[in-house]
């Protein structure tokens, strides 16, 4: 194919013999275009801006601002940066490009796949999260719920505000682009609600064409690791515990009662009992990931429907968190002046704690407690009268932590180019969510057998149906050199 510039300076395509021929046009910061060639002599081509352009543009959620005219401070990261470093979570991977975004270790749930993680944008607050709650119910709230948390960031989906969980869950393919604003510029735009930054997610739009289709699939497997533990085994446990005197007592008949319990864990290390419990609630696990887009459609009107699933486990035997959800984006343009978009969206996310309970029961289990008698039974109560949890699982049928989350949303976005610069941007948004929750624990269980109740065991059931809506109107005018905003 050659190229050349004919005597009006118009240019000019010499185009080989061939049966098919298809054209690429693109240019900078527009989108490209692709026409099959029929046979005119005169191809008028127009191309639309880009959505969004990472070096180019800064997506603050109302607006793509040119970065040249932004005084803010702003870090952007792409679909691929985000893969690169954590294609499991798209909160952990945002820490690795801007140093303020920290997530709070929270040594406490370890792995858990349930437990929301903690971070803040621009340092702590000192008002405190859970204040009036008992400390044990704060932490149960803290791990699955940070609504009320006042060190959160606020995020903007496509130019909707939404809930943490929900970027939490949310597949990273539908991602086209994330920026995180933290300055007084985001306060500028957002309000105080922005204090403590904005976090600003757009999502791929579709693109004419013919259909195509893409699917994509992330693995990895998980395994505990034990080797920060140094701990003492059977034997030299119980060595120390006698020289500490755990097992002395000035008391004749206390001292009695002491030497029995002495006698019966020797006779556990003496006939080989060292039970290495840290291990006993743990597991090898491959998690996975699959989405699917199909997408297509002519410049007029485009399409693309988003499938993906999600299977996270954790590695505690039990507990998992799996997530499903599918999308339809229909996106209608009338040439160059309006633009319609609307997204119809499901999610449905299950989760389980493991039955095993806590990791920290088992930390503080010591390798001289058999498991199981002579008969090789599981044993309810250990050689230190200590309940065995390893029968609790396979005796009982309780269950903690047993919910479900349905997520729908319906967002629509109406765009009017009034004149060259000048936008109107209207968004309306409505999410129906259910959540349902519940534990159990069984009647037989240990903890109740000094209950002088007659109905034993406890049933725990929640459930919450919310309705909520968003509007937004905009007008705003935007060149190269300023960015003038009218919030209505």
């Amino acid at each position: 194919m050659g190229t050349a510039t004919n005597s009006e300076g118009k240019y000019v395509l010499t185009l080989p013999e061939m049966k098919d021929i298809a054209l690429i046009f693109s240019f900078v910061g527009m989108e490209s275009r692709e026409i099959k060639y029929v046979g005119k002599d005169t191809i008028n081509v127009i191309l639309q801006e880009d959505k969004v352009r990472v070096d180019e543009v800064v997506v603050t959620g109302y607006a793509n601002v040119q970065k040249s005219s932004f005084t803010g401070n702003a870090t952007t990261v792409t679909k691929e940066d985000l893969l690169k470093v954590n294609n499991k979570s798209v909160i952990a991977a945002l820490q690795y490009f801007d140093p303020s975004f920290r997530i709070k270790e929270n040594t406490l749930w370890g792995s858990d796949p349930n437990a929301l993680p903690e971070f803040n944008i621009r340092g702590e607050s000192s008002i405190g999260m859970n204040k009036g709650l008992d400390v044990e119910q704060a932490k149960q709230v803290q791990r699955t719920n940070l609504t009320d948390n006042p060190n959160l960031p606020i995020f903007i989906l496509d130019g909707f505000e939404v809930s943490v969980q929900k970027i939490y869950d949310m597949d990273m393919n539908r991602i086209e682009s994330m920026t995180i604003l933290k300055d007084a510029a985001a306060t500028a735009m957002y309000g105080s609600r922005a204090a403590n930054g904005v976090v600003v997610v757009t999502t791929v739009a579709p693109k004419p064409g013919e259909l195509r289709i893409t699917y994509n699939f992330n693995g990895g497997a998980e395994f505990p690791d034990l080797s920060d533990y140094n701990l003492c085994n059977a034997a030299e446990k119980l060595e120390l515990e006698k020289w500490a005197g755990v097992y002395t007592s000035e008391t004749p008949s206390m001292q009695i009662t002491k030497n029995i319990e002495y006698q019966n864990k020797l006779a556990n290390v003496l006939r080989g009992v060292d039970t290495d419990w840290l291990a006993k609630p743990l597991r090898n696990v491959f998690n996975h990931k699959h989405s699917l887009n199909l997408q297509g459609g002519v410049e007029s009107i485009r399409y693309s429907l988003d499938l993906n699933y999600d299977s996270n486990n954790g590695v505690m035997i039990g507990s998992h968190r799996s997530r499903a959800g599918a999308s339809l984006t229909i996106d209608f343009r009338h040439r160059s002046w309006l633009q319609i978009m609307n997204t119809l969206s499901y999610s449905s996310t299950r989760s389980e704690d493991s039955p095993y309970g806590s990791f920290s029961t088992y930390a503080k289990l010591q390798p001289y407690n058999a498991i199981y008698d002579e008969d090789g039974n599981l044993l309810d109560r250990l050689v230190d009268k200590t309940i065995n949890p390893l029968w609790k699982v396979k005796n009982l049928e309780s269950y903690t932590g047993k919910a479900h989350l349905n997520d729908l949303t319906e967002n629509l976005n109406v765009n009017l180019f009034l004149l060259k610069g000048l936008q109107f941007k209207g968004q309306f948004s409505i999410t129906k969510t259910e959540n349902k929750s519940e534990s159990f624990v069984d009647p037989k269980d240990p903890t109740f057998e000094n209950s002088t109740l007659r109905d034993k065991g406890s049933l725990s059931l929640s459930r919450a149906d919310n309705y909520s809506w968003n509007v937004n109107a905009m007008l705003y005018y935007n060149n190269q050199l300023n960015n003038h905003y009218i919030l209505g």
